[in-house]
Parts: C-alpha cells; sequence; structure tokens
C-alpha cells in the first residue's frame, strides 16, 4: 500500500471513530502489529487515576523487535479529561 492510500485510510477511521472497533483495525491491520486484545487491571492504581476511566485499559497492539510496543485502550468515564485529572 502506498503512503496516500494509508494515509487516506487513517484519515477515514478517525474520521468515523466510535469506539474500539476502529481502534482494532487501525493497529491491527494497517500498520500490522500483533494483536494482543488482553484488558490490564487497575488494581493498585491511587484511586484519582483509577476513577478517570470507564473501565479496565486494554492493551490493543504490540509491536517492535521484542514487542517493547504497546497501544494501550483507555476509555475515560466523562467527556473531557480536566488537567487536574
Amino acid at each position: 500500500m502506498n503512503p496516500v492510500e494509508l494515509q487516506s485510510q487513517v484519515l477515514s477511521l478517525l474520521e468515523n471513530f466510535s469506539g474500539v472497533g476502529p481502534m482494532k483495525k487501525l493497529f491491527w491491520t494497517l500498520p500490522n502489529y500483533d494483536q494482543v486484545n488482553e484488558p490490564t487491571s487497575r488494581r493498585g492504581w491511587p484511586d484519582a487515576a483509577s476513577s478517570v476511566l470507564q473501565e479496565d485499559p486494554l492493551v490493543l497492539a504490540s509491536g517492535g523487535d521484542k514487542n517493547d510496543f504497546h497501544v494501550i485502550y483507555r476509555r475515560l468515564a466523562k467527556d473531557r479529561l480536566l488537567l487536574a485529572d
């Protein structure tokens, strides 16, 4: 896929973003990262950090020579993330 086609597909996904589905497509098919799709626990997090999330974070993908790069999806509890949060 040439860079213009890739850019067009990424733009389309971002413009029609609704939930985790487009994020999975973005990171699993376009840059060809390894699929992980595993939740990670907020156990042990300070209440202030944990309370801003709707649910536990989801590790969507990994990459790099030793899978040392991770794409993590975190859904916020509110529409906005305040600086104080």
